[in-house]
């Protein structure tokens, strides 16, 4: 007996059940289509965040950032005093 047989003459035997696998069937397909992009997503964050911890962070104190930012803007407002000049 072929498969496509057994399945048409089991619907036929028990129509409620047939019903009920069929949209059973039909949420598992939904169900996997919404796994496979949740899946997706996450994938392309991992790769983000694997990019983020093999690249070179460079970890500084408050008052070394505070330093910097003092010195960018000392370079930034000589520059654009220079340029209204």
């Amino acid at each position: 007996m072929y498969p496509d047989l057994a399945v048409q003459e089991f619907g036929e035997q028990n129509p409620l059940l047939c019903k009920q696998l069929g949209d059973a069937v039909k949420q598992a397909e939904r169900q996997v289509e919404e796994y496979q992009g949740m899946k997706a997503f996450i994938l392309s964050w991992t790769k983000k965040a694997e990019a983020l911890v093999t690249g070179n962070i460079i970890w500084s104190s408050a008052s070394q950032l505070q330093e910097q930012i003092r010195a960018h803007q000392v370079s930034f407002n000589g520059a654009a005093s220079r340029d209204c000049e």
